[in-house]
């Protein structure tokens, strides 16, 4: 009786590190893809402005 009750309080233990390790991996995930999204806002925006400042140039050259 005394080593299964030992054992099903190590498998409760290990399943609690497992759930810790799934909540620390989802919050990583959502950290990354919300760096992600900033890095593709400023590739958007940086093409913008360079497309505008091409357009500006040729519209100076002519």
């Amino acid at each position: 009786m005394l080593r299964d009750s030992q054992g099903i309080a190590q498998l409760g233990s290990r399943w609690q590190e497992g759930k810790q390790m799934v909540e620390r991996g989802q919050v990583m995930q959502r950290e990354g893809q919300i760096k992600i999204d900033e890095g593709r806002n400023l590739v958007e925006e940086g093409q913008k402005i360079m497309r505008e400042s091409e357009e500006g140039y040729k519209n100076i050259k002519q």
